[in-house]
Order: C-alpha cells, then structure tokens, then sequence
C-alpha cells in the first residue's frame, strides 16, 4: 500500500502533466467518487485530483467518522464499497468475530486513520488517477462555447506549505496549469466553480422564494455553523458520565495522548466559562445523548469507534457550543488569510477550551475530572499533534445550477403518501433529512442559544442531476457545493449523499468523453447528458437512484428495480389503496445511536401479488417506457412483471 501511495502523490515542486484529462479539485469523498466513476470508464484518459490539503478524504478522514445516514439500504455505490472495504479491513487485522468488526457497524465506522487508507487503496486501483496534494486554485481560465456559454480550458494552482495552516497561507512556489477536457469541483466551498464564474448564492432564502416552510420569513447572508470534528479516547484518568462500552474496555489511557495548549491560547478568553459552570446550566463536559447521557457539551458519540474511540462533535440544547454561528460567515467567500483567521478561532474554541478544562485551576473539580477522562488518540494524525487540518464546512457556497433542490424535494408530493416526492431526473439518494447546527446565536460565547437550527425526519429522497451540473459552464460538475436551497442544501450536506453525487457527477464525464469520440473539437456538455443514461451506469455499477428497503445493490433484480423505480413504478406502490397507512418519515427500529432498520412501507416485495390498482397503473406506464414488453398480463407478481419488462425495455437515449 506504501508503493501505491508513493505513486499517488505527487510532490508540490514536482513538474504537473500537459494535460491533466478530468481535473478534481477537492479530495471529499465526494471528489474521489467522481474521480473513481470517471477513472474506471476510461482507463487511457488521466483523472487528475488536486487537494489543498495534506491527505485525502475531505472530513471522512479529518474526524467525521460518525457518519450521517439513517437506514444503510441509503448507502449504495461507491460510498458502500468503502463501508465494505473498511469492515474487511477490521476483520483482516483483528478477525471476522473481533470487537473492531463489531464497532465499525459494517463499516461505517472507523478511525481517521483507517478509512485514509482506505480511500488510498481504492484510489490505487485505478493507474490512471494522479493525486497532488497541498496545491490552491488560483484562477480558471475558460473560453466561450457555440451556445454563448463558456467552458473550461485550464485552472492554475500554487503550491501551499505542508502544514495544517498551509492552505490559508502565502503560496511556497511557482503556480502550475493543469488543462482539461473536464473538470469537477468537489471541495466543500466551491472555489474552482466560483472561480470560473458560476453564480452562487451564500445564505438563506426567505420563505416565500421556494415556499418552504423551515426558511426565515427574509433571506439573509447566514451559514450554517462550523466545528471540528475531534476524534477523542479515554485516559484512563478522571471521571466520566460517559457509558463505557465493551469496544473501549480497558480504558487504560494507553493510547491517549494529551491536550496541548493551541497557538494563541490565552486563559483569560475562557475565564467567563466558569459562570456557566458554577452556574449549574451545564452538568458535565462529556456527553453522549444517544447513550442516555446528557448535559455536557462535547458530544462523544455512540455507537463508539473501533479501538475504544470517539468522534466527539457539536451539541444541541446546551448554553455553551462546539459550533460558532456567526464566526463563519466570512469563510465561504474569504481569502485564504482570513480564513485561516477563522481557522485559528475555531482552533482555540474547541481544543483551548478543552485544554483550560483539564488544567486551569479555577474550573470547579468535577468538571476537570470529566474533561480529564479524554484525551487526543496517538495514532491518528501523528503528524499534526493529534488533531485533524479540516474544518467542519457544513455550507458555504451553493451554485445555481440546472436544478434546484429545496424543501418540496424532500417532503411528500401529497398527503398520504410515504414516499418523498418523485425525481424523474435522479441519480441520488439521500435519507437524513434536513440538518442545520444553526445560523446565529444569542447570548455569549460561554452563555446563550443558537438560532437557525433545523432538524426532524424524512423519508429517503431523490436528487436530480441538474443539482451538480451548472448552464453556465458547460464542462464542470459540481457534487458537493450543488445547486440548492440553504434549507434543500441541509437535507444533502452529508458524505453519503455528497460520495452518490460525485459519482454520478463521474459517469455523466466519462458518458460525454464517449459522445465526443473521434472528434477534435470540445466535449459535449454535460447538461446534454441525460439522466436515465447515467441512471443506467449507476445502476451497473451498484448506485441507486431511489431507495428501495429490501432489493439490494446484491441482488440480480437490483438495476431492473431502480430503472422502473426511477421511471416511476414505485409510485402506485405507494399509494396503492390496499397499503396500510404509513406516517411520512417513519423509521424503522432503532439499531444503535441514529442508524434503524429500513424504512417501513418502502419494499419492493419482489414475491407480491400484483393488486389491480397496481397491474393498471404499471401497465399504463409500460407503454411509455417498455412498449415492446411481452407476456404482462400473465405476470403474477411484481418481480415477474419487472423482470419482462426489464427484458424488453427501450434503451435510454443518449444524445
């Protein structure tokens, strides 16, 4: 794996290639799907991913190990293919039956450290993807098209220091031009998008401008808060509420390593947390809700990590938060100076913080014993002191795109109806629903309530192609600062849904590369793609494009499934007459922290008898979409009647 990785990145100084193929600015997950999607239909043609950053991964490998999803029937494509190779890599060093498996909930959890490996891995398998690391975009250089929009030619970057700071500090280097006949940008601010010229919006939407319910009565300049996501185990010291669970047993301390005073710490910043303290507001530093434990406002996360680890992350409902409203507003459009102004205070937030609670004498004795029972891991980013080099960007910028994604995208198209309102143009799937850490606070710093929080349930939902794909720049993706509202944006903002976007971003690429074989000219435009043609290659590769509980990426039928299901045929399941009623956005059981089992009144049931309401509708829609289909009237059950119709479907255009 050390070879592979020494081939995949190349050094700052180092001579970039002529032409650079598909360029992918943004190492997310994200990124590296659209990158993978790409790389796998054109083995010849090089994808070329540049990060600001020192390692891959975006935030799946800088302390977002918790994952946000519901229901693991959500995770398809490439994003399940990294649960799986995390799990065989727990079971490879540990054994199949070992705590580790257990606690990487099939692998979805992992440490940092971990799940870069295994980013690295998949990215190793593909010779023809190039990873430059610690390079920023300075400018983008684009030419018009025939149709009065522009394209891409070229984007520039200078080399930045190999440090956590480095990103936001003066360039080390010479700039280096990278051409391409695609580009994506998958960073969680947008900036290549922006930097060609994409329209943005940065904010919130009044209510009345998409009529969504969960927006303020007047738009505003607001994003969503930021923190860091800190990956945290037990000292073996101090007392803390939080439920030792079998994973972290014992909790010996022997992989803790201490909390250091930030650059810049200075405890007078932090003396008027002790009011709060003393104040009996808050009960303790640690918590763990989802774990029955309250009141503190470092939240360590269950279900825990492998090897008696930690995701430790913003709370809800406390007076004192990880999470700095307001801080932040600046960070979309900044220069990298005054981010790394924002940076630095997020930094002193939620390490000097800590750092004060564990040593200042003047903290009360039980809140010092609680903050002394964690400490940083040792193994995970040895060469950063122990912390992650990203911020938690929930929201920055949000291009306007072909498509805009907003609260009626994922709500119910009527009353009644258990499924969220249908896509015809998906290629996505998303479950979480709408997430807001908040956009204002009142109050101080140590004292007060964050405003602008959202939250509550959906049903999984679709998300249409036109959300990452731009009519002004005709060769750009766009997956993770996509078109949508800021209440639609809180519903994608998460690595699963991000991960399914920059795949499809991938194949709708290598799908215009194919249109513009033998000819010299510019590649088509990607808004020329239509969705069924990409639907058609997620469904091969193991993406869904709708949810569906219990026909998974494994099962034969699978891609028959999510073609009819995409065409609609899910529809007249769901408002079949004969189902019991289902309350929207109902889960089903819990499984441990925020993860249940699947959706209720979501199934395909391959083994059903066809009702008539069902037979009539899915015959009506078989004239459109599989004219030539035979033998339907004598089909029983609703696998029998996809599988002809799969048969004889019409093959979706393409151009």
């Amino acid at each position: 794996m050390l070879a592979a990785l020494a081939l995949l990145l190349v050094p700052a100084a180092g001579p970039p290639a002529a032409d650079a193929g598909v360029v992918v600015y943004g190492a997310t997950p994200g990124g590296l799907a659209a990158a993978v999607a790409a790389a796998r239909r054109n083995p010849d043609r090089p994808v070329t991913v540049v990060t600001p950053y020192g390692w891959i991964g975006g935030m799946a490998t800088n302390g977002l190990t918790h994952p946000d999803f519901h229901a693991f029937e959500a995770l398809t494509g490439f994003f399940l293919d990294f649960t799986r190779r995390t799990e065989r890599y727990y079971a490879e060093q540990y054994g199949p039956d070992s705590q580790q498996v257990k606690d990487s909930l099939r692998g979805t959890h992992a440490g940092p450290g971990v799940a870069l490996e295994v980013l690295r891995a998949m990215l190793a398998e593909h010779s023809n993807i190039v990873v430059l690391t610690r390079r920023r975009v300075v400018s983008v250089q684009t030419e018009p098209t025939e149709n009065g929009g522009r394209r891409i030619v070229s984007a520039t970057f200078e080399p930045v220091a190999d440090t956590a700071t480095g990103p936001y500090e003066p360039a080390v280097g010479p700039a280096e031009t990278l051409s391409g006949a695609y580009f994506v940008d998958g960073t969680y601010e947008g900036d290549l998008a922006a930097a060609a010229g994409v329209p943005f919006r940065v904010g919130r939407e009044g209510r009345d401008e998409y009529g969504e319910s969960l927006a303020p009565g007047e738009p505003d300049d607001r994003v969503q808060a930021y923190n860091f996501r800190l990956t945290a185990t037990r000292t073996g010291e101090g007392a803390s509420a939080v439920k030792i669970t079998p994973g972290e047993q014992p909790a010996d301390g022997a992989n803790a390593a201490p909390v250091e005073a930030p650059p810049g710490y200075d405890r007078n910043d932090y003396l008027p947390l002790l009011e709060t303290l003393n104040g009996g507001r808050v009960k303790r530093v640690f918590c763990d809700p989802k774990g029955g434990i309250g009141g503190g406002f470092y939240k360590a996360q269950s279900p825990v990590l492998p090897n008696g680890k930690r995701d430790l992350n913003d709370v809800d409902g406390t007076p004192i938060r990880l999470s700095l409203p307001t801080v932040n507003d600046d960070w979309p459009t900044a220069d990298p100076a005054r981010r790394g102004e924002i940076y630095a205070d997020h930094v002193r937030h939620n390490v000097g913080m800590l750092y004060f609670l564990q040593n200042d004498p003047a903290v009360p004795a039980e809140f010092a014993e609680d903050a002394r029972a964690w400490g940083w891991c040792k193994d995970e980013y040895p060469t950063n002191g122990h912390l992650p080099e990203q911020l938690y960007v929930r929201e920055a910028r949000r291009i306007e795109g072909a498509a805009v994604f907003t609260q009626n995208d994922f709500e119910p198209e009527r009353p009644g109806d258990a499924r969220a309102r249908f896509q015809p143009d998906s290629i996505a799937v998303g479950d979480y629903g709408p997430s807001s850490h908040g956009t204002g606070r009142t109050g101080t710093r140590y004292d007060g309530e964050h405003t602008g929080q959202l939250g509550g349930g959906a049903a999984p939902y679709q998300v249409p192609l036109g959300t990452v794909l731009t009519n002004d720049v005709a060769n750009l993706a766009v997956p993770v600062a996509c078109s949508a509202s800021h209440v639609g944006f809180c519903a994608l903002r998460l690595e699963p849904i991000w991960a399914a976007l920059g795949e499809a971003a991938g194949e709708t690429i290598a799908l215009a590369e194919e249109l513009n074989e033998g000819n010299d000219g510019p590649g088509a435009a990607l808004t020329a793609i239509p969705a069924a043609a990409v639907r058609e290659r997620l469904h091969a590769a193991g993406s869904a494009t709708i949810y569906v509980a219990d026909v998974p990426p494994s099962d034969p039928l699978f891609p028959a499934v999510q073609w009819w299901g995409s065409a609609g045929g899910l529809t007249p399941l769901d408002r079949d007459p004969s189902r019991p009623p289902t309350k929207y956005g109902t889960r089903g059981p819990r499984i441990a922290g925020q993860y249940h089992e699947a959706y209720p009144a979501h199934s395909f049931s391959p083994d059903a008898p066809l009702t008539p309401f069902v037979r009539q509708a899915w015959t009506e829609l078989a004239a459109k979409f599989a004219p030539h289909a035979a033998g339907l009237d004598e089909a029983t059950t609703r696998g029998e009647f996809v599988r002809r119709l799969w048969g004889s479907r019409d093959a979706p255009v393409r151009n």
